[in-house]
């Protein structure tokens, strides 16, 4: 705090936790509810007045804060829980003090009333007035007269009645069960029901649909959460005794905490419900509200179900999608592979059909020949066997050889046939055996190039040919005599 401030700024002192402060004097708590380590503590407060100089020179200023030390100084060893300026005037300054106790109020008061301050800078003595503060609590006149002026409620009817207690400011963790973080219902039933038979309780903070219901203003009250530290209640009570009871109790007081070895103190706000807020059309209204918001969340949460339903069922189709096409796909490679392989195996049969056409084509080629060949030897012998003939005729028309000769000639042209005949089915003999080893050969050398396989076969069968015609012709010249 500066201690330049000017007049009507204030200050509040003492230790507080979250607007909590802390308590050492324990011997006027009363007990609210032990179990919880909960009790009540009276409130001792103070009005204090200081009589200010009149200020002459301009824009010279007062401090507060320094006048606050002062006071501090002047109650010492006590000390205050809060100090802070509640008015301001050119005349005077007014200020509300609390203490921690109230056992120590007289002798604070006895050290404050009829002091003089002295300040710096001040010729004139600020005289220090202190007496009391009378609290705002709610007297029986008050809601007496409330109930009989107000045209709008009906005594007859509870929640239009004086039955209704309005608390708040009451801490959250001290009224919640098992470290929660909202007041517990229940347990504020049964703290208060000590006082008498509870009709109805509520509250606000507990009701997690109470902020989005659509009520009026002063049936939809906002509650004093304060982040979710403090929380405000409603006690109806059926019977008017117990209503006053509780106000009794509760005037002046204020919320002790017992944690451990901490003594914690809140100060809360006491008030008659002057809302209809527990009438029996702010109920029903209240319930109408909470049935359409529980039946509207059910909706959306059926309604976000079918999604992630219909979310799951597009992710899954899609799943199948992409596991078929992935099907498909493989299918389609496969019936590839499988038609290159049928066609890669389709060439080779033609090839190798190829092949076996070939060799079957240079074997009947072959055939041909050996049987041109054979036509050929048979047509010389014809041939040989008529010129033969021919030249005997003519032999015998000179006259240069007989009969005898003739048969002999005869007998010797049948002799070399019968040679020439024994040296064919030599030479066909040879043929076939000729063929066999060229089989063989062939199937030795399959590896080879076709060229020099066909090259060299082609080769040996003319020569043998050549050999087959030399070995006939010669016989045939040997048969016959000379001309």
């Amino acid at each position: 705090m500066s201690k330049d401030k000017k007049v009507g700024d204030g200050k509040i002192s003492g230790e507080d936790v979250n607007g909590l402060r802390c308590c050492r004097d324990l011997s006027d708590i009363v007990p609210l509810y032990s179990a919880k380590g909960l009790y009540l503590k009276p409130i001792a407060k103070i009005n204090i007045s200081v009589n200010l100089p009149q200020l002459k020179t301009p824009g010279k200023t007062l401090s507060t804060w320094e006048v606050m030390e002062k006071l501090r100084l002047l109650i010492r060893p006590d000390e205050f829980a809060s100090l802070k300026v509640s008015k301001s005037t050119l005349e005077f300054l007014r200020l509300e003090a609390d203490l921690t106790d109230k056992c120590r109020m007289a002798q604070v008061l006895s050290r404050l009333e009829g002091q003089r301050l002295n300040l710096a800078g001040f010729a004139s003595i600020l005289k220090v007035r202190a007496v009391e503060a009378k609290d705002d609590f709610p007297s029986k006149h008050n809601w007496d007269s409330f109930f009989r002026d107000a045209k709008h409620m009906n005594e007859l009817k509870p929640g239009e009645r004086p039955d209704t207690i309005y608390i708040s400011g009451l801490p959250v963790k001290w009224f919640s069960e098992d470290g929660g973080k909202t007041p517990s219902e229940p347990l504020c039933m049964k703290i208060f029901k000590k006082w008498g038979i509870i009709r109805r309780i509520d509250v606000p903070a507990a009701d997690p649909y109470r902020s989005r219901m659509r009520l009026d203003n002063n049936i939809n009250k906002k509650s004093n959460l304060n982040d979710g530290i403090f929380f405000d209640v409603y006690i109806q009570y059926i019977e008017y005794v117990d209503f006053v009871k509780l106000m009794d109790s509760l005037r002046g007081m204020k919320v002790l905490k017992k944690e451990d070895n901490n003594y914690l103190t809140a100060i809360v706000k006491v008030d008659f419900d002057k809302t209809k807020h527990m009438s029996d059309n702010s109920v029903s209204r209240r319930e109408f509200e909470r049935k359409r918001l529980i039946a509207q969340d059910h909706m959306a949460m059926e309604k976000l179900r079918k999604r992630e339903e219909a979310e799951a069922k597009k992710k899954e189709e899609e799943l199948k999608k992409e596991a078929a096409d992935k099907d498909a796909k493989y299918i389609r490679r496969k019936k590839r592979e499988e038609k290159r392989k049928r066609k890669a195996l389709t060439m080779f049969r033609k090839q190798e059909e190829d092949k076996v056409s070939m060799k079957i084509a240079r074997e009947e080629q072959k055939l041909i020949k050996a049987q041109r060949q054979l036509e050929s030897i048979r047509l010389l012998d014809e041939l040989f066997d008529r010129i033969k003939v021919r030249f005997v005729d003519i032999k015998l028309e000179k006259g240069e050889i007989t009969i005898g000769d003739k048969s002999n000639s005869n007998e010797k042209s049948k002799d070399a046939d019968e040679k020439n005949s024994d040296g064919n089915d030599k030479s066909e003999k040879k043929d076939k055996k000729s063929k066999k080893k060229k089989s063989k050969k062939v199937k030795k050398k399959k590896k080879k190039d076709k060229k020099n396989v066909t090259s060299s076969s082609d080769d040996s069968d003319e020569e043998t040919n050549k050999k087959k015609l030399k070995s006939t012709l010669a016989n045939k010249s040997d048969s016959y005599p000379e001309i």
